[in-house]
C-alpha cells in the first residue's frame, strides 16, 4: 500500500512538473551556480555546494548533495529491475560520452525517447527515470557544448576557465570533460528517480513528490550539481 501511494504521488507530481521543465530549470540553476563561483578562489565544488545549500529554491527540499557526488554508472544500473531498462540507460550514457555535436546528440536521444515511450514492457518507474535522463541530457548538452558545436557556450567557458583552453593535443581530453559532465547529469537524473523508489521515503524524488513543483526544482538543482562535479573532475 505504501509503495502504491508513493508511486502515485511521485507520478502525479512529476506530471505537474514536466520533464521539459526539469531540463529548463536544470540549465537555469546551473547558470546561476556558475555565476556565483570563482574558479580562482579555492575549491569550486565547495563553493557551489555552499551556494546551493543556501539558495531559497533549494533549502527545505531534503536532497543530500553528498550523494550526487558519489553517483556512478554501476550504482544506477543496480537500481534497474529489467534488462530493457539497463540497455536504454547504457545507450543514453554512451551517447553522452561519445557525441560531440549538439544536433547529433538531440537526434540520437530523441530516437531513444520515442522507443521508450512506445515500449509495452518497460516498467513505468524505469520509463519515467529514463525519460527524465534523456530530457536532462539534451538540456545539459546545450549548456556544456561550445557554440561551435551548437551549444550555448556557457558551460564550455567554465571548463576553459577552470582547466585552461584546449590546445590541439588536448582536444580529445577536453571532449571527455564535456562527456563526463553530460554523463554525470544523466546518471544523477536517472539515479535520483530510481533511488527514490528503491528506498521509498528516503529518496530524492520522495522529497520532490512530497513538496510538489518546488521539490522538483530542488531535484533539478541537485542534478545540475552532479553535472558540475562530473565536469570538474
Amino acid at each position: 500500500m505504501r509503495l502504491y501511494f508513493f508511486t502515485a504521488l511521485l507520478f502525479l507530481s512529476a506530471h505537474l512538473f514536466s520533464q521539459t521543465s526539469i531540463g529548463d530549470f536544470h540549465n537555469h540553476y546551473l547558470t546561476e551556480i556558475i555565476n556565483n563561483i570563482d574558479v580562482n578562489e579555492g575549491n569550486v565544488v565547495e563553493q557551489a555546494e555552499f551556494f546551493i545549500s543556501n539558495h531559497p529554491d533549494f533549502k527545505g527540499s531534503n536532497f543530500d548533495l553528498d550523494l550526487f557526488k558519489q553517483f556512478d554508472y554501476e550504482s544506477v544500473v543496480a537500481n534497474f529491475n529489467t534488462q530493457e531498462g539497463v540497455d536504454y540507460f547504457s545507450k543514453l550514457h554512451s551517447i553522452a560520452m561519445n557525441s560531440t555535436v549538439y544536433a547529433d546528440l538531440v537526434r540520437q536521444v530523441s530516437i531513444l525517447e520515442s522507443e521508450m515511450n512506445s515500449s509495452k514492457t518497460l516498467p513505468e518507474l524505469e520509463s519515467r527515470a529514463l525519460l527524465f535522463m534523456a530530457d536532462v541530457q539534451k538540456s545539459s548538452a546545450s549548456f556544456w557544448y561550445p557554440t561551435s558545436a551548437g551549444g550555448s557556450g556557457v558551460g564550455y567557458k567554465l571548463l576553459v576557465d577552470y582547466h585552461g583552453p584546449p590546445n590541439t593535443q588536448a582536444r580529445g581530453w577536453f571532449a571527455n570533460l564535456i562527456g563526463n559532465a553530460l554523463a554525470a547529469d544523466g546518471i544523477s537524473a536517472a539515479g535520483g528517480m530510481l533511488g527514490t523508489a528503491a528506498s521509498l521515503w528516503t529518496g530524492w524524488a520522495a522529497a520532490a513528490a512530497a513538496s510538489g513543483p518546488p521539490g522538483w526544482t530542488g531535484f533539478a538543482v541537485a542534478v545540475g550539481f552532479g553535472s558540475l562535479v562530473g565536469a570538474l573532475k
